[in-house]
């Protein structure tokens, strides 16, 4: 039976699933070259939210040890909720041009010469559960947020319902 860590209005089931596919970059970092922003799904399954996430992280994380309004997923990755934001984005059917967004951080800090290192993917995945008087978002905003901020990215993702 798996736990959950209550945050901000919503329940998130524990343990979090992760995943590492080692050095998937064939060459080093270029400083210049972006990191890839998070891509993720999410699945409404009854009362519950499934979540995927995708993310490309430096090879060189350091230990990180208590984060705020967070779940460990390792001792180098963290999973934060900041609750709802209001994003301006062209989405089709919202016709005021801003979505209700749930905001989840991967949450890491990598050393500094990461830059000159190498990226690996990571697949974290988790289940959770809003309280019925919350309310409703119609998609989940995800970043990946390096303590050293200079490498933060971030993108949306609206929820589709299992069928």
């Amino acid at each position: 039976m798996s736990a959950s860590k209550q945050i901000g209005g919503i329940k998130i089931d524990e343990p979090i699933f992760i995943e590492k596919f080692k050095s998937v970059t064939s060459e080093p970092i270029n400083p210049d070259t972006s990191v890839p922003e998070p891509v993720s799904n999410i699945i409404e399954k009854g009362d519950k939210y499934n979540v995927n996430i995708f993310v490309y992280l430096p090879d060189c994380l350091k230990e990180i040890t208590h984060l705020d309004s967070a779940i460990m997923v390792t001792n180098k990755i963290w999973l934060q909720y900041n609750g709802l934001i209001n994003i301006a984005t062209p989405i089709p059917n919202q016709p005021s041009g801003n979505v209700l967004c749930r905001n989840f951080e991967v949450v890491f800090d990598s050393e500094e010469e990461h830059l000159k290192g190498y990226l690996d993917l990571y697949k974290i995945s988790f289940n959770y559960s809003v309280d019925t008087n919350s309310i409703e978002a119609e998609a989940i905003f995800v970043q990946s947020e390096d303590v050293d901020p200079e490498t933060s990215r971030g993108t949306i993702t609206t929820i589709r319902k299992e069928r």
